[in-house]
């Protein structure tokens, strides 16, 4: 319609004048004019220019402009004023209007539109100095360019130079899209130079070269203002996030990716470890395989992993989950967060510490319960409190507030110890133990402390057997020879004065072995500790235990009526179950790494699921 609309007002002027053939021909007849006609009459008549007769092949149409091969080989030239303005050419099924460029061509099949137009076969050219040069290529708009095979861009200074390539936008010489590879895609104030890579950003004025996304890796994506994906199958999505290393996925603003097959998902995440993953705010995995998820969390370690807001890890293979907790040792485990006196942390090779404030910082410890501590070697704090202030090694204090409160104790290294319940004062510079003693139950393994101490009924079913053993300076002692004394209802064993190793009869051949005991963390979360006094104990010595009639309704069989009325219990049923909660715990650990494997294996799904995208809208 553009061209039939053109062509009929350049047809008016000479529409308004007839000579003596008036009745039939719509032109100023002149005898000598061997190229203007006119066939027919009335509503059919038609006027040609450039032949004499109507032939057969002819369109049926009000004008025929004969252009030749021979003269002149244009339809209709345009001027204003007596400038040229353009000219209107259809040859060999293209059509030209405007100009062509210098040295430029119209090709077959091609169409272009504008002044300075160069098109190459089946290609479309539309715009001042618009460029379709390779075939069936597409170019709209002012100084395009779509150079490769099948390619298009459309916008102000787009470029399309590799071949099934697009650009989309405009912003001029310096802030054009351009898509420089085979497939490459870009949109907006974007570069993607990468085969099949996709990059989508802002245009616009104002934006400096700094601020361009860019796709130049094979495959690559990068959406978002100045998003960069710089290596093959990589992934950028937000505002000047970064992708440069091959199968690397940043997803967020400021977010980046700089290592292979790394994922960083939020605002400033980075991760720069192989196979790393870093989600949140300012999350960062900066070694192999590391996994930090929360706000500031880190995974500072490789094959480590911190979970939680600024949890943080950093030694190999670390777990640190809950806000602000800290694995440091290798191999450690923290599980918690921070308390008002200290943060859980597990800064001990081996070390493990669960809990709000737990602190497990020695080599092979353990610290299960709030602001429970485990600072020496190979010790075990479990309970609320348990073990505050031990630095020795080899200790192990159940229950809340256990462990000794004498500060030799404290710092003791050469004696294996348990403690159950709250703290006690308990010394033995002579051999022997004095009356102010708290704790339920304290075990001492050689030593100056080589005893058990236990501050309730004792009682033993079966045959109670002392070893004979020599202390450093002291006597062996008679098989089976001891001696009991009782100091405030209290009872202490030992070997004619000497410590001594207690042993006890375990051997399956002398049992009926039942079924396994599975009271665990279920019954140990039930018990309740209370601070009390007896009410006969006129120095009203402040104890720390377990009720027996609460006792009776978790562990039934612990409890025991005497012959005077009173309930008693025994240790045992709930010692065992602390081990089962144990091992329940790290049941639960063990899962958290399995949901870790899941976590990961969906990022690996996420990562094909992408790759299949891409796929299609190549």
């Amino acid at each position: 319609m553009l061209i039939l609309s053109i062509v009929l007002a350049a047809m008016a002027p000479v529409m308004t004048t007839r000579n003596k053939t008036e009745q039939s021909s719509p032109w100023r007849y002149s005898e000598g004019n061997l190229s203007d006609a006119y066939y027919g009459l009335g509503v059919n008549q038609t006027a040609m220019i450039g032949q004499r007769e109507f032939e057969t092949t002819d369109e049926p149409a009000k004008l025929i402009i004969n252009a030749n091969s021979q003269g002149h080989g244009d339809h209709i030239a345009f001027k204003f004023d007596t400038t040229n303005q353009g000219l209107l050419r259809l040859r060999n099924n293209s059509v030209l209007l405007g100009s062509l460029n210098a040295g430029g061509t119209l090709g077959s099949n091609a169409v272009a539109i504008g002044a300075l137009t160069d098109t190459d076969e089946n290609a479309i050219a539309i715009g001042k100095s618009s460029k379709a040069g390779n075939t069936s290529s597409v170019a709209v708009g002012y100084l395009t360019e779509a150079g490769g095979e099948n390619s298009t861009a459309v916008g102000y200074g787009a470029t399309a130079s590799g071949k099934g390539s697009i650009a989309l936008g405009g912003g001029g010489a310096l802030e054009q899209p351009t898509a420089g590879a085979n497939g490459a895609v870009a949109i907006g104030y974007a570069l993607s130079n990468g085969a099949n890579s996709v990059a989508i950003g802002p245009g616009g004025i104002g934006s400096s070269m700094d601020s361009r996304t860019r796709a130049t890796g094979s495959s690559s994506l990068a959406i978002g203002g100045n998003a960069q994906s710089t290596k093959g199958y990589s992934v950028s999505l937000g505002v000047s996030s970064r992708s440069t290393e091959e199968y690397a996925m940043s997803l967020g603003t400021l977010s980046t990716a700089s290592a292979e097959k790394s994922l960083a998902l939020g605002y400033s995440a980075s991760s720069s470890g192989g196979n790393a993953i870093a989600v949140g705010t300012s999350a960062e995995a900066s070694y192999d395989s590391g996994i930090s998820i929360g706000n500031d969390a880190e995974a500072g370690s490789t094959n480590s992993v911190a979970i939680g807001r600024s949890a943080h890890t950093g030694e190999n293979d670390a777990i640190a989950i809950g806000t602000e907790v800290y694995a440091s040792g290798e191999s450690s485990i923290a599980i918690g967060s921070n308390a008002e006196q200290s943060t859980t942390s597990a800064t001990g090779q081996g070390a493990i510490a669960i809990g709000d404030g737990a602190i497990s910082s020695a080599e092979n410890s353990v610290a299960l319960g709030v602001i429970s501590h485990a600072r020496g070697t190979n010790n075990v704090a479990i309970g609320f409190n348990a073990c505050n202030g031990v630095t020795g090694t080899n200790k192990i204090c159940i229950g809340a507030n256990s462990g000794p409160s004498d500060p030799v104790q404290k710092s003791d290294t050469s004696t294996e110890s348990i403690y159950f319940g709250t703290a006690g004062h308990f010394k033995r510079p002579d051999g022997r133990y004095d009356s102010d003693v708290n704790s339920i139950m304290e075990l001492h393994k050689r030593g100056d402390y080589a005893l058990a101490v236990v501050n309730a009924d004792f009682v033993v079913r079966g045959d109670l057997i002392t070893m004979p053993r020599k202390k450093s300076g002291g006597r062996d002692a008679r098989y089976g020879s001891f001696r009991t004394k009782y100091i405030d209802n209290q009872i202490e064993f030992d070997n004619i004065g000497d410590p001594s190793d207690s042993f006890f009869s375990s051997d399956r051949r002398l049992k009926y072995v039942g079924e396994e005991n599975t009271s665990g963390l279920d019954k140990i979360r039930q018990l309740k500790i209370f601070n009390y006094t007896f009410k006969q104990d006129e120095s009203k010595t402040p104890r720390v235990g377990v009720i027996a009639q609460d006792l009776q309704k978790i562990f039934p069989d612990a409890v025991k009526k005497g012959a005077d009325g009173f309930l008693s219990i025994r240790m045992e049923d709930m010692f065992y179950a602390v081990i089962n909660a144990i091992k329940e715990l790290d049941a639960k650990v063990s899962a958290q790494d399995r949901r870790i494997q899941e976590l990961e294996n969906i990022v690996r799904q996420q990562d094909a699921r992408l790759k299949l995208l891409e796929t299609k809208l190549k």
